[in-house]
């Protein structure tokens, strides 16, 4: 199990599901750090996560969209502001925000982990080095 600074639990399992459902709807990291602007401000942050389309349908852009947000009915003319009106629940902005914070962690991580390659490829030509010198 991991944790974030936030205290929020990674269990192996939360982390398979997030890799899959990342794979169908990819947010980048530049995308999760600009969601920290706007997450405050309910109409920036509409513009940021959705569009409106010439008939009247709010929907959300893939990067934005959640566990909580597939389960809502795609909008339709009959019902058109269906994933609006989940746009505005705790739910939705709860589950956005974690999504935010794994993709920040992921990348975090994935720095980190960079880097010990870079140290262990480093400390493997050092060591080839001072064998050649004996």
């Amino acid at each position: 199990m991991l944790n974030n600074k936030e205290g929020a639990e990674w269990t192996f399992e939360k982390i398979e599901q997030y890799k899959n459902f990342l794979n169908e709807f990819p947010m980048t990291k530049e995308e999760a750090v600009k969601l920290s602007y706007f997450i405050n401000n309910e109409m920036a942050l509409n513009e940021f996560v959705g569009r409106w389309d010439k008939v009247g349908r709010f929907d959300f852009y893939k990067a934005f969209e959640t566990f909580s947000s597939v389960e809502i009915r795609t909008p339709s003319r009959a019902w058109p502001k269906s994933k609006w009106q989940h746009f505005k629940t705790k739910k939705y902005l709860q589950s956005l925000k974690e999504k935010a914070q794994f993709v920040m962690d992921a990348a975090k991580i994935e720095g980190e982990l960079q880097k010990l390659v870079l140290m262990q490829s480093v400390n493997v030509e050092q060591s080839k080095k001072a064998t050649a010198v004996l």
